[in-house]
């Protein structure tokens, strides 16, 4: 097990559906350890409408990926190379099932930057309907003392 390392973390999402593209990108400060064959990255979402906070566990090793949210919004959502999975999206509006197929999943680690890169290209169904397609990419990088 490594000892647990502050992170400075960059999120980039790109949701393209048709035509549309739409790109988020924010930057928080979490937590870094592998534990075995397994990473897990902690950060924290603030939402920008009422400023609650949203507390993010990404866990990584090579078999899958699991992103879990816990707040305001509540989410579970499993990635596996070139399978269909099935997660759960909870808000004060209700809960909604969603299916995720995982066409990418890649992670690099660059020792010399300290720094790791995950990316997720997925497409996205909530309710049976097609949301798009997702190219999320989390860069963490080490923060020096």
């Amino acid at each position: 097990m490594s000892e647990q390392k502050d992170v400075k973390v960059t999120l980039k999402t790109v949701i393209s559906s048709g035509n549309e593209k739409e790109e988020y990108e924010f930057i928080t400060f979490g937590t870094a350890q592998t534990k075995g064959e397994t990473l897990y990255l902690q950060y924290d979402e603030i939402q920008d409408d009422n400023q609650e906070r949203i507390q993010t566990v990404v866990k990584w090793n090579d078999e899958e990926a699991f992103i879990m949210r816990k707040g305001p919004v509540k989410m579970r959502q499993r990635f596996r190379r070139d399978v269909e999975t099935v997660g759960i999206y909870e808000s004060q509006y209700g809960s909604m099932q969603m299916l995720t197929y995982t066409n990418k999943m890649e992670y690099t680690w660059n020792n010399l930057e300290k720094e790791g890169i995950i990316s997720l290209i997925y497409d996205l169904n909530m309710q049976g309907n097609k949301i798009g397609q997702y190219e999320m990419t989390i860069l963490y990088k080490e923060e020096q003392k």
